[in-house]
């Protein structure tokens, strides 16, 4: 995507070209959550070795059907209070929501929106060529 964003505006413009937007994202949507998510995911293997039915399930197996439940979980309304909390903290920084056109091939992989820097933030409707 920062790729499409730099051959559509230049350079600086989007989440994954503009350094603390791209931080701040790396940092509450990848680092905090899966951190904190290690060790509950380490508390129910532990769980998993005392209990005599888990125990016949195979570890790596047990392991990835473990995260697959967790990342559904985050797919949720449950996570919907932290991302919000992680949209206030991209726009503290400087990015803001850009409407992607629903004729766009590309919203069905990114979704309804894209975060930008803030002044290069159309004020059209939908931006037509995302």
């Amino acid at each position: 995507m920062g790729i499409l964003c730099a051959y559509f505006y230049g350079s600086n413009t989007c989440i994954a070209i503009y350094m603390p937007g791209y931080l701040v994202s790396a940092l509450l949507l990848g680092l905090v959550p899966f951190s904190v998510l290690a060790i509950l995911v380490a508390e129910i293997c532990h769980v998993r070795l005392q209990s005599p039915l888990l125990f016949l399930i195979h570890n790596q197996l047990f392991l990835v059907l473990v995260w697959c439940a967790v990342i559904c979980i985050l797919r949720t309304p449950i996570s919907s209070p932290y991302l919000d909390f992680v949209g206030k903290c991209l726009a503290l920084v400087g990015l803001k929501k850009q409407p992607i056109s629903i004729d766009s091939p590309f919203r069905a992989l990114i979704g309804d929106y894209s975060w930008m820097e803030s002044s290069l933030i159309r004020d059209e409707d939908a931006m037509s060529f995302l």
